[in-house]
Parts: C-alpha cells; sequence; structure tokens
C-alpha cells in the first residue's frame, strides 16, 4: 500500500508518521523532497513569489532569476526543456498568476523524480509519503489557477494517487498557541506561513476534501485536536490517541499490515520521533 499524509505544518504530520512507521510490519517512509533534485531552489523561488520572510512577494523576474541562476542543473533536472517551459508560462499565463503555476510545475516536475524512488521501494514495502499531490493542490495555487488545475497537472505528469490519503489538520484557533511551542523547542522554518496563511490552507484542505469525497474519491482527515502544551510527553501522548483512534481503525479496515494489533509508546519511539521533528 501506497499511503499519503498531507496537512498543514505543526499539525503532526511526522509524529503521526513515525508512529506508523514503528507500528507497521513492512514499511518505510519517503518525503516529498528527498529525492527531488530541484526542491531546494524551489523553495527559494516559491519563497520569493509569496513574500515569505520579507516585506512583499517578488514578481517574475525575481523569481525566475533565482533559477536561471543555476540554468545547467536546472535544465538537466526537466531533461532539457526548461527553455521551453518558461516560454510556455510567459505566453500562456497572466501576470498575476505566471510565478505561481511555473512553480507548480516545477514542484509537480520534482516529484517524479520522487515518485520513480517510491515505485522502487513499494515492489517489496508499504509506502508512507511524507506529503504527496495534496500539499501541491493547497500551496501552489493563485487566482484562477486554483486547485484543479494543479491536479490536472500531476494527472498530466503521470503522479499517481495513493492508496489511502489522510489530511492531518487541527483548529484554527490554536495556529498561534502551536507555532509558539515550536517556535520554543526550535522546530519552526524560515518558510514558515503566515497565520492567515495557514488558516487559509486549512479551509483549502477541508474544501478540497468536500470536493473530492462529492466526486467520489475518499479522503481521511484526521483532526489532531489535543491540548497546545509545552510538555513534549504530553503532546505525544496526545498524538498517539490520535494515532490509535484515527489512523489505525482507517488502514486495519483496508488490511494493512501491522506488526501488532497496538502500538506502544515506548521511550525509544519518543526519542524518534522527537529527533525526526527536529530534523525536518
Amino acid at each position: 500500500m501506497i499511503i499519503a499524509f498531507d496537512g498543514i505544518k505543526g499539525a503532526g504530520k511526522t509524529t503521526l508518521i513515525t508512529m506508523l512507521e514503528a507500528h507497521s510490519a513492512n514499511a518505510v517512509v519517503v518525503r516529498e523532497n528527498d529525492h527531488d533534485p530541484l526542491r531546494p531552489l524551489i523553495e527559494e523561488a516559491y519563497a520569493i513569489a509569496n513574500g515569505i520572510g520579507r516585506d512583499e512577494p517578488g514578481g517574475w523576474e525575481e523569481v525566475t532569476r533565482t533559477l536561471w541562476g543555476a540554468t545547467k542543473e536546472v535544465d538537466r533536472a526537466l531533461n532539457g526543456e526548461h527553455e521551453k517551459v518558461v516560454d510556455y508560462y510567459i505566453n500562456y499565463h497572466e501576470d498575476a498568476e505566471r510565478s505561481q503555476a511555473y512553480l507548480a510545475y516545477l514542484f509537480t516536475f520534482g516529484r517524479t523524480h520522487t515518485q520513480r524512488v517510491m515505485e522502487k521501494l513499494a515492489q517489496e514495502h508499504d509506502v508512507i509519503l511524507n506529503r504527496w499531490q495534496l500539499s501541491g493542490w493547497v500551496g501552489q495555487c493563485c487566482g484562477d489557477h486554483d486547485w484543479r488545475a494543479i491536479r490536472a497537472l500531476n494527472q498530466k505528469l503521470g503522479i499517481r494517487w495513493p492508496n489511502e490519503q489522510f489530511i492531518v489538520l487541527y483548529p484554527p484557533d490554536d495556529i498561534a498557541a502551536r507555532r509558539e511551542i515550536r517556535e520554543k523547542h526550535g522546530v519552526v522554518k524560515k518558510s514558515q506561513l503566515t497565520v492567515k496563511q495557514e488558516r487559509e490552507h486549512i479551509e483549502k484542505y477541508t474544501h478540497i476534501q468536500e470536493e473530492l469525497c462529492r466526486e467520489g474519491t475518499l479522503i481521511d482527515i484526521i483532526d489532531n485536536n489535543g491540548e497546545p502544551t509545552m510538555d513534549e510527553n504530553k503532546q505525544l501522548e496526545q498524538a498517539h490517541f490520535t494515532y490509535c483512534e484515527q489512523v489505525v481503525p482507517f488502514l486495519a479496515d483496508k488490511g494493512y499490515r501491522f506488526k501488532a494489533p497496538r502500538l506502544e509508546l515506548t521511550a525509544a519511539l519518543k526519542k524518534r520521533i522527537l529527533e525526526r521533528q527536529r530534523a525536518e
């Protein structure tokens, strides 16, 4: 099985994924950006386009300048098609959405690199994806270039839909408190979105889930709504309850292979989760 976890930062994806990995009989974790050769460059350009860590968003020229500075690397990753791609987004997209549409293409193309690795692993293992298509649908849409356009782009480039898809969210009113806790624990990156942007992302995830369910594609939303707390042990205990109540039953119904009926929250597992949180 291929299982994907998407959702906003700080929602507990890494924690739940690490628990599932430890509980699984034969699973590996693949992060969406692990095998994308362009990801560091694209994330830098994405931060410029969205005004992350700066006073205002940058324009098309500034976004493309970031990537043209590494033309050979970008062109190699795009199989020699970079100039053609840029010309397409100049000619067929309005100024307001051009940067986002272009970056969405680069993010999606990078996902093809990860997919090749994932599909090879899936021949012998269950694969747990730490972010996949849905993060792109939510994070890369802009104006008329909405999530449906990003979905169509993924389909065009052959990105497969997972066997099971989770969206991990928590109450919007908790964003500020959870961010303060994450900052004190040193796990907030410079690319962190604003509180307003995080609220918008929660709304987008919820809307997409509702729309896809109406189309017949079932997605399970995990409400990781434990009380925000500085106590890491209490955080993990709350996440463990969420995992046992919302992840395990859903996958068990699908015949997922677990090591044991129940996952024990051992000291070793807690240590591993905290290490992975800080590393990511």
